[in-house]
């Protein structure tokens, strides 16, 4: 498999703060990685390194065979953050003008809506389950139809890598479950690579085929098979959590 985000010994801090420490790890094209860790853990930390939005104190990343810093290919990676710091929910868009600004943040001005940008949109619209909304207000729908929306937003301009940013947290359960079986068929059959950023280590293993664990430094980085069967990761972790992580994973 080719790497497609490689990440070699970086550092980041924030003033004396150190709040990553030599983290090293390679994703391959058509990975699922679940990306977990506590409060303050470095997980946020590492996908703005990732993008290059903070500055990294030592080490390399390099993306799609090039240094990040030189990497310029952005419509490759989608990003969903977290809902409650995405886009305002009583924003006065339809559905279609939220997806189509997918497709404006990758235009060169004047940023002009083509009858082939709308195609796309009705495209990832049906793909999604979600057309009969098109024209109704983001506002007067549902948190997992507004998710959809968001979804929608960041797959229109079709990117290789997808990063979700705790996706569920605003989902009741039926809708979580939902909304993560999606994120799966995006990942095995359109072999989109996912990276979640999830809390949830007890839930994220019924998904993701590899869990990556931060506490500033890599505690973890392989395959969920692997991880239950680890000591390394029992002495850790203790065995009742290694085996909450590992049995929804079974």
């Amino acid at each position: 498999m080719t790497a497609i985000i490689e990440v070699n010994n970086v550092s980041v801090q924030y003033g004396q703060n150190e709040a990553l420490k030599e983290v090293s790890f390679s994703i391959e094209a058509g990975d699922f990685i679940g990306l977990a860790g506590s409060n303050g853990a470095g997980k946020t930390t590492l996908i703005k390194a990732i993008f290059g939005l903070v500055p990294i104190s030592s080490g390399n990343i390099t993306l799609f065979n090039k240094p990040h810093r030189t990497f310029t290919d952005w419509g490759k990676i989608g990003y969903l953050p977290q809902k409650s710091s995405s886009i305002n929910s009583l924003f006065p868009a339809t559905v279609e003008e939220v997806v189509l600004l997918g497709l404006l943040s990758q235009k060169k001005w004047p940023k002009q809506i083509s009858k082939e940008d709308k195609a796309k949109v009705e495209e990832i619209l049906a793909d999604l389950g979600i057309s009969t909304v098109k024209k109704r207000m983001l506002s007067e729908l549902s948190g997992g139809q507004q998710q959809k929306v968001l979804l929608a937003r960041a797959l229109v301009s079709h990117p290789q890598i997808l990063i979700f940013d705790e996706p569920s947290t605003s989902l009741d359960a039926k809708s979580r479950e939902a909304f993560f079986a999606l994120i799966a068929k995006l990942n095995e059959q359109n072999g989109i690579t996912i990276i979640l950023i999830t809390h949830d280590t007890g839930y994220i293993g019924k998904f993701a085929n590899k869990l990556l664990y931060l506490d500033k430094k890599l505690v973890y980085f392989g395959s969920f098979n692997a991880f239950c069967q680890s000591e390394a990761m029992r002495a850790y972790f203790g065995e009742h959590d290694q085996h909450i992580i590992c049995h929804q994973h079974d």
